[in-house]
Parts: C-alpha cells; structure tokens; sequence
C-alpha cells in the first residue's frame, strides 16, 4: 500500500493485488547467473552493473531487464539476495528510489 502511494492513480491500478517485488537468499535460484553467496565484483561487469542504492547496510541494484527488472542485495561485496522486480516501479532511477524506500530492507 504505501508503494502504491507513490505511483501514478493508472499505475497503481494495474498493480493493485499483485507481486511488485520478490526477493530470495537460496542459491538455488539466480538471476541472469549471478545468486546469493557470490561477489558483486563477479557479476558486476556481466550484469552492467550502474551505480547502487545505499540503505542501511546494504547496497541494492536494479538491473534491467525482461519480462522484469532483476533485484542484487548486496552487502560486504557479497550477493545477499536476487530477486524480481515489475518494470513498471523502475522505470528510471527515482522510480527505483521510491520502491527500495517503500519496504523494509535492513
């Protein structure tokens, strides 16, 4: 809900009830091969990797990409978390801001 306070009244309505972000720490899954437990340096170049957002102790990309965007949870120079995220909230950088911002991510 507070996302959607953000976004535009037609953005928010085609958002409303559905997964904006997901996020998981398993190694089991990856996103375009970079996954949790590996360096940032590892996949930095392969995934273009621009400049991160710094929230508490963690630094988070936002890769782009499709059907969604790709999520990095960095910290230590570690991949803590990867995830997907929905084009429509990461369109540009102040868009990514408003939705890292919006829920909590230690």
């Amino acid at each position: 809900a507070k996302l959607l306070n953000t976004v535009s009244v037609s953005t928010a309505k085609k958002l409303s009830g559905k997964i904006a972000i997901v996020l998981t720490a398993n190694p089991f899954y990856a996103f375009k091969g970079a996954k949790p437990g590996m360096t940032e340096n590892s996949q930095a170049k392969r995934l273009h990797l621009k400049k991160p957002f710094h929230l508490g102790s963690n630094y988070w990309y936002v890769v782009s990409a499709r059907p969604a965007n790709g999520v990095l949870k960095v910290r230590g120079g570690v991949i803590q978390e990867v995830g997907l995220v929905d084009r429509a909230l990461t369109a540009d950088r102040a868009a990514q801001k408003r939705l890292l911002h919006a829920f909590p991510n230690g």
